[in-house]
């Protein structure tokens, strides 16, 4: 959709802006524009890839659980990860 969007732009379409159509298909990007036009929105913590294992256990501490894990976009879903059940 992005790349849409930035196509529609440059051709003067009517379409979503390209940083509309980020914050459609980024679910991070969705919450923060959401927050910041004052609509409530649930606790979400970006997770970058790469966490060392002292990181995951870090993390846990910090998010805590019962936690929903989510791709971060649409695309992502289609190449699920494995999550270790028990980080300590």
């Amino acid at each position: 959709m992005t790349l849409f969007a930035r196509v529609a732009e440059t051709l003067e379409l009517p379409f979503h802006t390209p940083s509309t159509a980020v914050a459609l298909t980024d679910k991070a990007e969705q919450r923060r524009s959401l927050k910041q036009a004052g609509l409530g929105v649930p606790a979400c913590t970006v997770i970058p890839s790469g966490l060392s294992d002292p990181d995951v256990v870090e993390l846990d501490r910090e998010v805590g659980w019962p936690a929903v894990l989510k791709p971060r976009s649409l695309r992502a879903a289609a190449t699920p990860s494995m999550f270790p059940t028990n980080c300590a």
